[in-house]
């Protein structure tokens, strides 16, 4: 049971899960990048090397560990927003049994997924109404709402599904030289 001092500052909690969740997403994005660094350079002395079979099996061996390594940060992103989502779903839950406004408190989220695709569930929390007078205040247009809606593009889902990409292709081409060969 929690007491009301707990109550009290849930929506404290939930902020630090979420600002925890972000720090993380940091840490994974700057290993994924330290490490597409390290395979790219190694991909490259590959390259350079005399021996074409060696060379294209060397290729082919780092562009399918950058490629698994791409899948499992692209994963890893799911999982972040997933656990943001989570803990948001957790505080409306808090809200609603406790009886309470979205309004009585400052948002949790910056930008909430109801904000960003103008469509709120419910509103047992006054989060419609909420949602609506922000979207109102803000002066959004509609190029800022579509723009909203393009959240694949930020970098901590674009980069993985780029290098994934890209580590595909080098794949290919080892497997074309090897067949060259």
């Amino acid at each position: 049971m929690m007491s009301e001092n707990d109550k009290a500052n849930y929506h404290n909690i939930i902020r630090e899960m979420i600002k925890r969740e972000d720090e993380v997403r940091n840490s994974r994005n700057n290993w994924f990048m330290a490490i597409q660094g390290l395979l790219a350079n190694a991909f490259i002395s590959s390259v350079a090397l005399k021996d074409l079979m060696v060379s294209s099996n060397i290729c082919m061996v780092l562009a399918f560990i950058g490629f698994v390594t791409s899948v499992s940060f692209l994963y890893a992103t799911w999982r972040s927003e997933m656990s943001v989502r989570m803990a948001l779903e957790c505080w409306n839950l808090f809200l609603i049994d406790n009886g309470k406004k979205i309004q009585d408190y400052p948002p949790i989220a910056l930008i909430t997924y109801g904000i960003i695709k103008n469509e709120s569930k419910d509103n047992v929390i006054g989060a419609v109404d909420w949602e609506n007078k922000l979207n109102n205040a803000m002066n959004l247009k509609k190029i800022d709402k579509k723009l909203n809606n393009i959240d694949g593009i930020m970098p901590f889902k674009l980069i993985p599904m780029v290098f994934m990409f890209l580590w595909f292709i080098c794949f290919i081409c080892g497997v074309v030289l090897l067949c060259i060969n």
